[in-house]
């Protein structure tokens, strides 16, 4: 009888698997074991420019902030509007004390560094006084910003004209306070649908949300409807507006109620609406200022302003934008009375988003910064080499294809990167010639097991145990 012994070999392979996505551009697994490399490619080929960063900013996680204290005329800021101009970036802020001015901030091609600031003046008095809602819309080549406020009967809403460029000093419009329905309006989001501009605000003291209609053209004086209130909306103050795919929602954050709610309007902005309070989100919400919204990587994400303390909330939201988890960023950003915020912007790898401090004059900054934990930070390739990552984590990949011209495409996968697991295999033994012995392989979070070589066992091969039965010496991994 011929004794043969078993030395035992385990190739751990973690399971890699591609989640089916009809509509992304990112080609490749979207799980790996620390240490194994990662090769994606894309579906578009032969584009003009491609930009692929592997350790994006994740916006599950908690973003940095800071305060930047510009010292060029800030005196109880209140609205802030951010525009992106090829490859320049503008905010703009307007005072409410004093003569009201607006400041603009140029940040040149990168959000994260220090600012100029260029004070625009008072526009002959004409600035509302507690200004609130400011957005700024490109349309035929041409920018303009729009800005509400006042009090009571004494509102008005103003166009800002800047010509081709965010650089030039615009001129004022006063559209007055539009057949004297304005009554302390709090905010301004922009949408377009039927081949015209429309906008929604809403009466501060009332609640009921208004839409403004530019049928004659951005640069004639809007008509208005009134949409009313459905019941619950407290002296809303930001709104933000999102689509699901499907949908249109609107969301209003309501400062005497101290609560958030979300407009649905079905396919169309322009269909009427039906409210649903969620609530105040375990009382995080204290004094809640501003909204804004943004889906990255398939998840949607909401950032809510509470002057009362401080701080920012962040609510990670469903695919039916109900309410997932509401958490309380603190005071992250240097925050002093933090009022209205812009648009959540991504510059390549980088997220911002900015707001103003009515009680310090400043302005935060809400940053989401790239990783340095994968070994290639970026490529310029159609396909790139592949990489590995340092750390076991949630990563996110982000790709621009022909940037700056009317075919730019952008998408982002999420990469799991788990560690290596801790493996457990029958010890070496000695068995008879012909004989059959199980093998077994254990461990925690294992998906596969794969065994090699299959000289004499019996199938299945990819389970956790397996049957051989060896003619002579032989080593199985």
């Amino acid at each position: 009888m011929k004794r043969i012994k078993i030395l035992l070999f385990l190739m751990y392979i973690m399971g890699i698997y591609e989640v089916g996505n009809a509509q992304s551009i990112i080609l490749g697994p979207d799980t790996l074991c620390l240490g194994n490399t990662m090769q994606l490619s894309t579906s578009v080929k032969n584009a003009s420019s491609y930009y692929w960063g592997f350790c994006s900013a994740y916006l599950n996680y908690i973003p940095t902030g800071s305060s930047i204290v510009a010292g060029t005329g800030l005196n109880a800021p209140s609205s802030i509007v951010m525009g992106k101009q090829g490859v320049d970036y503008f905010v703009f802020v307007v005072n409410t004390n004093g003569t009201r001015e607006v400041i603009r901030y140029d940040f040149g091609n990168s959000l994260a560094g220090a600012p100029l600031a260029v004070n625009l003046g008072d526009f002959g008095g004409k600035i509302p006084v507690g200004a609130k809602g400011f957005e700024l819309i490109n349309t035929g080549g041409n920018w303009y910003g729009f800005l509400c406020g006042g009090t009571g009967a004494a509102s008005n809403l103003v166009r800002f004209d800047f010509g081709n460029s965010l650089s030039n000093t615009p001129t004022l419009v006063d559209l007055g306070d539009i057949a004297g329905t304005l009554q302390n309006p709090q905010d301004l989001s922009f949408f377009y649908e039927a081949n015209s501009w429309h906008a929604f605000t809403n009466n501060g003291f009332t609640g009921n949300l208004l839409r403004l209609d530019f049928a004659s053209g951005i640069n004639a004086a809007p008509t208005l409807v009134d949409l009313g209130n459905p019941g619950t909306l407290s002296f809303p103050t930001g709104l933000n507006m999102i689509f699901d795919g499907t949908d249109w929602h609107v969301f209003a954050v309501n400062r005497f109620s101290q609560t958030l709610s979300r407009l649905d309007f079905g396919n169309s902005l322009m269909n009427p609406f039906v409210e649903v309070n969620l609530g105040n989100l375990g009382s995080l919400l204290s004094a809640p200022r501003d909204i804004i919204l943004i889906k990255d990587c398939g998840q949607y994400y909401g950032y809510i302003t509470n002057e009362a303390n401080n701080t920012v909330t962040m609510v990670t939201f469903d695919n039916t934008l109900n309410v997932l988890s509401a958490n309380d960023l603190t005071n992250f950003g240097g925050f002093k009375g933090p009022g209205y915020l812009t648009r959540m912007l991504r510059d390549r790898d980088n997220v911002f988003a900015f707001t103003a401090n009515n009680q310090d004059n400043s302005i935060s900054r809400i940053s989401y910064n790239s990783c340095t934990l994968s070994s290639m930070a970026n490529s310029n390739l159609q396909s790139p080499p592949a990489y590995t990552y340092t750390t076991p984590g949630l990563y996110n990949v982000f790709i621009a294809i022909d940037e700056g011209l009317p075919t730019m495409q952008v998408d982002c996968k999420l990469i799991t990167v788990l560690p290596k697991p801790l493996i457990e295999v029958s010890n070496d033994t000695l068995i008879c010639q012909r004989d059959t012995i199980l093998l077994v392989a254990n461990g925690q979070g294992l998906y596969s097991n794969v065994w090699s070589p299959v000289y004499n066992t019996r199938p299945p091969y990819d389970t956790t145990s397996i049957l051989i039965a060896p003619q002579e010496d032989y080593r199985y991994n």
